[in-house]
């Protein structure tokens, strides 16, 4: 299928009289364009330095690459009370169909102790505004920060929201900050989702911490004061 010539590597098309030659790329004609051919002059000695720079690879500005996770968005889902795990993905999957989604984008649930109808109190108390779930949810994004991941969106339903935002105080320090008179700190970290490993971050908290990027915040049907939201929370997520 290399052959010169060959179906693979030339087809020809007659238009208003115009003879037009597609080439498929193959890697030996990319290096071809890029190095020039040895009877070439005048561009030859150019065309010579960027073959010294060149590794073998295509790049385009701005892509970024799926290596691992490197490149990958989390969504992060928290259910509402009264609500199991198998109930909770069937509820994401379903969304996930209907929705358009970008592909980079990665689903995750997080699960917390809902109770049941009759302990709603109990699950606002001691699910949802709880300190072991606060620090639960904080050592999820950590893990995924490890991994790769350095952007990350949330999506809560419900007692989720209650959840989420208790939560926030806990995580907040791991988000770039946003001012309004200048662009947010993430986003030339976010440039480096390009390489392959987490260049500049280590395995503590402290190298994460105002690192990483919260892209967005969907609270669905919250079940959280209107009055207390706008008075605390909205503000810090407002600075992130």
């Amino acid at each position: 299928p290399n052959r010169p010539g060959s179906p693979h590597q030339r087809a020809r098309k007659k238009t208003r009289g115009r003879q037009l030659q597609y080439h498929s790329m193959s890697m030996g004609l990319v290096q071809q364009v890029i190095h020039g051919s040895e009877d070439e002059e005048g561009e030859g000695s150019s065309r010579k330095s960027a073959a010294s720079q060149y590794d073998g690879r295509l790049h385009i500005e701005g892509y970024l690459p799926y290596e691992g996770l490197v490149g990958v968005e989390v969504l992060i889902h928290i259910h509402g009370c009264n609500t199991s795990i198998g109930f909770a993905s069937k509820s994401l999957a379903q969304l996930w169909t209907f929705g358009n989604f970008p592909n980079h984008i990665k689903p995750v649930i997080f699960s917390w102790p809902t109770g049941q109808l009759l302990a709603y109190p109990l699950a606002q108390s001691i699910g949802a505004e709880s300190d072991l779930t606060a620090s639960a949810l904080r050592e999820t994004i950590l893990g995924f920060a490890r991994l790769g991941v350095k952007t990350f969106h949330f999506q809560t339903h419900s007692m989720g929201a209650r959840l989420f935002l208790y939560a926030l105080p806990v995580i907040e320090d791991l988000f770039a900050l946003r001012s309004p008179s200048a662009p947010r700190q993430a986003d030339s970290f976010i440039r480096e989702q390009q390489q392959p490993s987490a260049q500049g971050l280590s395995e503590t908290e402290e190298g994460f911490r105002r690192r990483l990027r919260m892209a967005t915040v969907t609270l669905m049907n919250p079940e959280y004061g209107l009055h207390k939201f706008v008075a605390s929370q909205a503000k810090m997520l407002k600075s992130v």
